[in-house]
């Protein structure tokens, strides 16, 4: 895609993207925000990938019950 191909000119073979993650009660991610883009597409393509790929995940835990929380997730790019 476009994000490849503008990375791939560049002379860029892998990135990383942090993004911060809201994760509710019944472990749903119900928001994904790069807080570190690279540019180059990156960024969007990893909040897009974890909103469409990822719809459950273990809730945090706060005194025994299922709480919303934010964590901070990390996403690898490798383009061969």
């Amino acid at each position: 895609g476009a994000m490849s191909d503008e990375a791939r000119d560049e002379g860029i073979s892998e990135e990383a993207v942090s993004l911060r993650l809201t994760v509710d009660a019944s472990g749903r991610i119900t928001e994904a925000r790069a807080s570190s883009d690279p540019g180059h597409g990156f960024g969007r393509a990893a909040e897009r990938a974890l909103r469409n790929a990822c719809t459950a995940t273990v809730p945090r835990n706060r005194d025994g019950q299922a709480v919303t929380a934010q964590v901070t997730f990390r996403i690898r790019f490798r383009l061969d």
